[in-house]
C-alpha cells in the first residue's frame, strides 16, 4: 500500500473513532456546580425575592413527605438517563414564592436521597435557609449513617446518596 493512502485511511479511522466516542462522553460528563453554598445576590446569580417563611414551608414539607411514606416513597430518586444536567422541579404544594429544584449533577448514574436530606439541605445549619430572600444552591446534605442507605431495598436500586443539587428559586408562577 501506497504510504499516502496508508495515512489517509489512518486519518479516516482516526475521526471515525472520535465520533463513535463523542456520544459516550456526553453521558459522563459531569454537571457540578461545586461543593459549596451559593446564596444568589451575594455569593453569584441573582437574588430570587423569597419568602423566608416560605423556604421554612419548603423544608417542613418535604420532611413530612419523608416521615410519612416508607421505601422508595420517602426518598427523592433521579434515574440515570441521556439527558445531560437535568433540573426537575419538587412539588411542594403552596410553596408560595419557592421553587424548589432538584439538579441531577451525575446524570450517568441513579441518585436517590431521602426526603429528609433535601429537608436538612434548606434548613439546616450551613443550609439555604441561611441565603434568606436571595434564594440559592448547594449539593444535597445526606445522613450517610441513615441505616436507609445501607438497606437491601435500597442498594439494589444500585442508585447513589450523591449527585443532587439542590437550588431554592422565585417559582415564575407566583403572584400575590
Amino acid at each position: 500500500m501506497h504510504s499516502n493512502t496508508f495515512l489517509r485511511l489512518l486519518l479516516v479511522a482516526s475521526a471515525a473513532s472520535i465520533t463513535i466516542a463523542t456520544p459516550a462522553l456526553f453521558h459522563r460528563q459531569s454537571c457540578d456546580e461545586g461543593n459549596k453554598r451559593v446564596c444568589y445576590g451575594k455569593d453569584g446569580g441573582t437574588s430570587q425575592a423569597l419568602d423566608p417563611a416560605d423556604v421554612e414551608y419548603v423544608a417542613s414539607y418535604l420532611r413530612f413527605i419523608g416521615e410519612s411514606n416508607t421505601g422508595a416513597n420517602a426518598r427523592w430518586t433521579m434515574p440515570a438517563s441521556g439527558s445531560a444536567c437535568q433540573e426537575w422541579a419538587i412539588s411542594v404544594p403552596g410553596a408560595g414564592t419557592v421553587l424548589a429544584l432538584a439538579k441531577h449533577t451525575t446524570p450517568f448514574v441513579a441518585t436517590s436521597v431521602l426526603y429528609a436530606d433535601i429537608a436538612a439541605t434548606i434548613d439546616a445549619v450551613g443550609g439555604l435557609l441561611e441565603c434568606q430572600e436571595n434564594g440559592g444552591q448547594m449539593p444535597a446534605i445526606v445522613n450517610k449513617t441513615d441505616p436507609v442507605y445501607t438497606l437491601a431495598e435500597y442498594k439494589a436500586t444500585k442508585a447513589r446518596s450523591d449527585g443532587i443539587t439542590i437550588k431554592l428559586v422565585r417559582d415564575p408562577n407566583f403572584s400575590k
